[in-house]
């Protein structure tokens, strides 16, 4: 057995905290062919798992801090051990030959060759590295193997795989392990069981069947009801879900108006998730009727968004507060400018606290709404550069300081920073609207990117991440582009007499309904709120109760793209 070559770079910024390293040749024609299912991307877990994962041409890891010191080594056969690598996996691995450490929004740099195409074994070992505290080290080894494939195998952990203090992050990271063991499993015919399970990702079996429970309850793999331990289970992985369906109307310029008038309209149902009144009452619907939960007096509401834990509302004099289901009100703070964002799961909340003067500062925050606690992105205030967050995707707030973009998961590390300019994200689909200096307008999708696009340049993005949308206002309409591929822009008619614009107060209620408010009292229909399809162009007529005749603040709902 020899060593046949090998690469280190000491400065590798590890992209939304994961090290990435992918195909050079992710297309070519001589590479071994697997399931699906291990392509990159194709079953969402979390990147990484509990140390390393990989698949069909590409290896991710976590990786904290940042800068790290990689090492990639090239063997003829299976090399000896390496003393001192706390944390260790092995696992199958297929190239098209030649390598190289990437980023997720960007390609293969110093390609690194492995050999012929083929099936690989992987050892990844990862430790503190001892000249930089703010980073790790990585050695990844590789060496050619013949099927049948031997399954992944957690060789070693600095700690047990579930900790009671991280047992949720925990949980999170120990099924995307299982995930890949089930695949490759799948790929040489392996038979697994609990206790085959608990030995190869190193943990007692109580463990392993706590991972296999989270893992059938989010719905990534099928096949587990408690047997016992040593019983051949029957375990399948479910990929990625299929996106909504696209829009069928014929790429036309304009969706044909709705023929309804003032007293043809249907009526539709209320808003999902209620709204503000203009005197700072909060209406929601209960049992099919309209229920003040709460009243802020004199709090003129700008924003108000509903949550796994309540209702978030912003004033216009910057305080911020959490309504929860049992009328309780929360005061989260007094100085919070721009707007919140919630996560797609409706439990994390951040917001950007302002102070101007003669000093002005800015401080981002998080809140978990579960139970109030408060992180705040290091390094706390922000003197002097004007700072907002974005959004949050996967636990992870996206925000700007000055011009610059950064990434953070709160209350374990310091911020990454993001090779593009942040403008708006989608919680829902992970998708991101940026910029940079030769572009005004780039998306970042979960698959890939970033991507420049040829449209409007003040161009939102629909939440679902399925459009790019604009106004027009004389006649009012919503303009949308298709994503990820944009061609001729839709035009659907909106009612007239609607507010339209970033100021209009319209909300999305799903990926295909917008309500839109009445610039006055009543639009056309003669209501203060109109839903509409945006695929068909339907509307429906919404009413309200006293409370909301004066443009009132939707609440955003919380759904699920």
């Amino acid at each position: 057995m020899a060593l046949l070559r090998a690469f280190e770079e000491h400065g590798y910024w590890p992209e939304y905290s994961t090290l990435l390293l992918r195909d050079a040749e992710r297309e070519s024609p001589a590479r071994v062919r697997v399931g699906g299912l291990l392509a990159e991307y194709a079953v969402r877990t979390a990147p990484g798992g509990s140390i390393a994962r990989a698949g069909d041409g590409w290896v991710d890891a976590q990786a904290a801090g940042r800068y790290q010191h990689v090492r990639l080594e090239a063997h003829d056969d299976r090399p000896p051990p390496e003393p001192g690598w706390p944390e260790l996996v092995e696992t199958p691995f297929t190239t098209a030959g030649v390598v190289g450490l990437s980023m997720v929004a960007s390609g293969v740099r110093d390609a690194f060759r492995l050999g012929e195409p083929g099936l690989y074994r992987l050892r990844l070992g990862r430790r503190h590295d001892p000249d930089d505290p703010d980073g790790s080290a990585y050695l990844l080894q590789f060496w050619p193997v013949e099927a049948p494939v031997d399954p992944p195998r957690w060789l070693a952990r600095d700690h047990q795989l579930l900790r009671a203090e991280r047992r949720a992050e925990d949980l999170r990271d120990a099924v995307t392990d299982l995930v890949m063991l089930v695949l490759w499993a799948g790929e040489s015919g392996d038979v697994l069981t609990v206790a085959r399970i608990a030995d190869r990702l190193q943990c007692p079996a109580l463990d392993a069947r706590a991972v296999l429970a989270r893992a059938v309850a989010d719905g990534f793999v099928t096949g587990y009801a408690d047997q016992p331990e040593e019983e051949p289970l029957t375990l399948a992985v479910r990929g990625r879900p299929e996106p909504p369906p696209r829009i069928t109307a014929p790429p036309t310029q304009i969706v044909p108006r709705a023929a309804y008038s003032r007293s043809t309209a249907p009526d539709g149902p209320p808003p999902k998730a209620g709204f503000a009144g203009s005197g700072g009452e909060l209406i929601v619907w209960r049992d099919g009727s309209p229920v003040q939960l709460a009243h802020w007096p004199r709090a003129q509401i700008r924003q108000a968004l509903q949550t796994r834990h309540g209702t978030v509302l912003l004033t216009a004099d910057h305080q911020a507060a959490l309504i929860r289901p049992d009328d309780e009100f929360v005061l989260l703070g007094t100085a919070f400018g721009g707007r919140a964002h919630v996560d797609d799961q409706g439990g994390l909340l951040a917001l950007t606290e302002r102070h101007v003067g003669r000093s002005t500062w800015f401080r981002i925050h998080c809140f978990d709404l579960a139970d109030g606690t408060d992180h705040t992105m290091p390094p706390g205030r922000i003197d002097g550069l004007n700072a907002a967050a974005h959004g949050i995707i996967d636990g992870r707030v996206h925000a700007s300081i000055g011009r610059e973009s950064v990434t953070w998961r709160p209350g374990s590390e310091e911020p990454m920073p993001l090779p593009y300019r942040l403008r708006q994200l989608d919680p829902h689909s992970a998708t991101i609207l940026a910029q940079s200096p030769t572009a005004p307008t780039m998306l970042v999708c979960a698959d890939g990117g970033p991507r420049p696009l040829d449209v409007d340049p003040v161009a939102g993005l629909a939440p679902g991440g399925r459009w790019l949308h604009t106004w027009d206002h004389d006649p009012p309409a919503l303009v949308l582009y298709d994503l990820p591929e944009p061609g001729e822009a839709r035009r659907v008619a909106l009612p007239r007499g609607s507010a339209v614009g970033p100021a209009g107060g319209a909300i999305w209620e799903d990926v295909t309904h917008v309500l839109v408010p009445a610039e006055h009292e009543a639009n056309e229909l003669g209501v203060p709120l109109a839903r509409v399809d945006v695929v068909s162009g339907a509307f429906e007529a919404v009413a309200l109760p006293a409370a909301g005749q004066s443009r009132p603040t939707l609440v955003e709902p919380l759904w699920t793209a």
